[in-house]
């Protein structure tokens, strides 16, 4: 997960450095946001049946995107499930790992950008397939990427994303 999220959030500019909650590595950081996680985040992990949420969420109070993002692993476990069944075990952890990866660049990008709204493509799109979560090649658009981009304020130290003390 750490790698793939690397890549995508370097491609628009941004640098990722992972801390825990409670670190005070992240104290000093230009920009924060938090991704947390929902249910257990395992290619063994249980699906939910809840068909009505979505892979994550970001929030959003009086209209404004806040830094705050939250994985649903029960709705991404179901989502790749009965591909990743059919996988060695190495490579279900790996894939599974890509999957949550794109899950959250998506959210970062929402939070990045300040918007609800998404792209016509690529990793900012509104809907994922399952083989977009798992697919060699996704990224953000071009077009997508000129925003994020336009984001960035310093270069040197452009951002900074935390998880939970769990460190998946």
């Amino acid at each position: 997960m750490k790698r793939e999220l690397t890549v995508l959030m370097r491609s628009a500019g941004y640098r990722v450095r992972w801390t825990n909650a409670g670190d005070p590595a992240g104290d000093s950081a230009e920009f924060l946001a938090v991704v947390a996680v929902d249910g257990t985040c395992s290619a063994e992990g249980e699906a939910t049946n809840d068909r009505n949420v979505s892979l994550a969420t970001t929030h959003v109070t009086d209209g404004q995107v806040l830094p705050f993002s939250t994985i649903h692993c029960g709705v991404l476990n179901r989502s790749v499930a009965s591909t990743l069944a059919k996988e060695h075990a190495a490579q279900r952890d790996f894939l599974y790992g890509r999957a949550m990866a794109r899950v959250a660049a998506h959210e970062l990008y929402h939070i990045l950008v300040h918007t609800t709204g998404h792209a016509r493509g690529g990793v900012a799109r509104s809907c994922f397939s399952t083989d977009d979560l798992l697919t060699e090649r996704f990224e953000f658009e071009g077009a997508t990427l000129a925003r994020l981009r336009s984001r960035v304020t310093v270069p040197a130290t452009p951002g900074t994303i935390a998880e939970d003390a769990t460190d998946r």
